[in-house]
């Protein structure tokens, strides 16, 4: 995953950062404990919320310096496919829009070339019953209790990109 910032959200919305970045809270700020069994309560809105947001853009730094780290090591192993984010190979599952899935259709094909002869009409039949299988993403002020004061902090950081769904 590129997005470091979702990443994030989901870190500190599922426990896995121990507080050390944020933590999960109801929809009106009250802290919540239920972590990664959030998937699992359906009628309350669970949301992160960052205590301190040098620590979320460093820790967005060293995320992204380690995916990049990682990309470069295991390269040769995975060569001559092209290294293609998460976000681009699931894209399709969010829209109906035939010009993304094609996007997502032509980013499977390059990410399995290492595997042999493609055959693009193979992987647009496997992918295509998954077309806008999940529902959009809610908008961050929807899922980051502090939105406006993060946004504040990772606007002026290289993360900004990731800040728009």
């Amino acid at each position: 995953r590129n997005n470091v910032f979702d990443r994030a959200i989901c870190a500190s919305r599922d426990c896995f950062t121990k507080g050390r970045l944020g933590h999960q809270v109801f929809s009106n700020g009250t802290d919540a404990n239920t972590c990664f069994d959030r998937r699992k309560v359906h009628n309350e809105k669970l949301m992160a919320h960052f205590t301190d947001t040098d620590a979320l853009v460093a820790e967005m730094e060293k995320w992204a310096k380690k995916n990049e780290a990682f990309k470069n090591k295991y390269r040769p192993l995975y060569s001559p496919s092209d290294d293609i984010s998460y976000e681009e190979l699931f894209k399709f599952e969010y829209t109906d829009s035939e010009e993304v899935f094609q996007d997502s259709v032509g980013a499977w094909c390059a990410f399995i070339k290492t595997f042999g002869e493609i055959k693009e009409s193979i992987v647009d039949q496997v992918l295509r019953k998954y077309q806008n299988s999940r529902p959009l993403r809610a908008p961050y002020g929807e899922v980051v209790y502090n939105f406006e004061g993060v946004k504040e902090k990772v606007q002026v950081s290289r993360f900004v990109k990731y800040l728009s769904r």
